[in-house]
């Protein structure tokens, strides 16, 4: 795979085995490295992406399957499957049509579009919604908490576009080790810094 014809700091693309599933990872070729049958000597040059299939299942079959607007998009939108009436400064949890099975080792983040609360006046209600791995029964449709904050009531008509979602991978604590102490030194809490960016 390496060859000595390779200029220093090529770049080349290299399969790596991750514990998830395998990615592609671009390094920066060293040929003063004596050790050319690993990644380990190399350096993470640029953004490793991943792909993967993802189930789902849609219960009404006339909304469209979630896609991702543009190439460079990182979350995909999510979709009203029924009309709703959101009263103001009530969270609203409005269906989205489809179940999800998350794969292992990954959430499914709800967040606002960018444009629904110019447009709607409606936000996430919770900041953000998580959809754990194991939340993928038959009846499990992923329902977004919708919160209107105007004076007037909101409605959501159906195959609306109401929140967006991506998958994001998660590091899980093994062991919680209790301690009497952490740090000799406190800071304070809010505002803590002072007004110091």
């Amino acid at each position: 795979m390496y060859s000595n014809s390779l200029n220093k700091n090529q770049t080349i693309s290299i399969k790596i085995d991750s514990i998830y599933s395998p990615y592609y990872a671009v390094c920066k070729y060293n040929p003063d490295k004596k050790d050319r049958g690993s990644c380990a000597p190399f350096f993470i040059y640029g953004t490793i992406t991943m792909s993967m299939k993802l189930l789902i299942k849609r219960i009404d079959k006339s909304l469209p399957i979630p896609s991702y607007q543009t190439k460079g998009a990182v979350a995909f939108d999510l979709y009203a499957r029924i009309d709703t009436i959101i009263k103001p400064w009530t969270p609203t949890i409005v269906p989205t049509n489809i179940i999800v099975k998350v794969p292992e080792g990954y959430f499914l983040m709800l967040a606002s579009r960018s444009s629904t609360p110019l447009k709607k006046h409606v936000i996430v209600a919770n900041g953000i919604g998580v959809i754990d791995e194991d939340y993928h029964g038959d009846k499990d449709e992923i329902g977004v908490q919708l919160l209107n904050f105007s004076q007037e009531d909101v409605r959501i008509k159906k195959g609306d576009r109401i929140a967006q979602a991506l998958l994001v991978s998660i590091a899980k604590v093994q062991d919680f080790e209790e301690v009497d102490s952490i740090s000799c030194k406190s800071r304070g809490g809010f505002g803590s810094t002072k007004g110091h960016s």
